[in-house]
């Protein structure tokens, strides 16, 4: 929701005014513009506005920015940075995600009903993010790989604060480089088809709706 097409070192918390555009970032927004409508009694919304979300999981996404730096990286020993990289983006492991939505349904009621939280593990620098990953996977595995940077590409930029959720008691505790292993024995594994679509989540509306698309 908070994305700016240039690089932005403004870190964006949740009282950020908003004018979503794209149509995913404007249905989230709509429906927590609707959820918090309908707050009563008996009824506690609670809006998580989640960084990027990386890591290993059942139905994995290689469309999204780290899973998908390891997905190329594997099958091309390159990763591509558009722009050069340099790009701001909040980041979130799937099992901090996870987390986060217990926290929030456990948690005293008066703390979260209603509120709007960030949820970011850490906000990094696309560039920096294919280093640690060439690091990563030399360190782990003694592969080597090769970042490219390209002058042109999309340059969505934006930085995150979690400190209001942090605040009521909420604290990532997910590991980077465990994560990266991870995806990448998931890769090496060779039970997922990366041609898939149902990996890439465009692709797998494209199916099974492909009379709106």
């Amino acid at each position: 929701m908070y994305y700016s097409e240039q690089p932005d070192d403004t870190i964006c918390t949740e009282e950020k005014i908003i004018y979503p555009k794209a149509p995913y970032s404007l249905s989230k927004h709509l429906a927590e513009q609707f959820l918090l409508g309908q707050r009563s009694d008996t009824f506690a919304p609670v809006m998580l506005r989640k960084g990027t979300v990386f890591g290993s999981s059942p139905r994995m996404r290689y469309d999204l920015a780290i899973n998908t730096f390891l997905k190329n990286a594997y099958i091309n020993k390159t990763l591509i940075l558009h722009s050069g990289g340099w790009m701001w983006r909040p980041f979130l492991d799937i099992e901090d995600a996870a987390r986060a939505y217990l926290f929030a349904l456990e948690a005293p009621i008066g703390k979260v009903s209603g509120g709007i939280f960030n949820v970011i593990g850490f906000n990094k620098l696309v560039k920096d993010i294919a280093e640690d990953i060439v690091h990563i996977v030399k360190d782990s595995f003694d592969i080597d790989l090769i970042i490219k940077a390209e002058k042109t590409g999309p340059q969505r930029s934006y930085r995150v604060s979690g400190e209001k959720f942090e605040k009521i008691g909420f604290h990532p505790q997910s590991d980077f480089t465990q994560a990266a292993k991870s995806i990448w024995e998931v890769l090496a594994s060779g039970k997922h088809d990366l041609g898939e679509s149902k990996y890439y989540n465009i692709r797998q509306f494209e199916y099974l709706f492909p009379r709106e698309f």
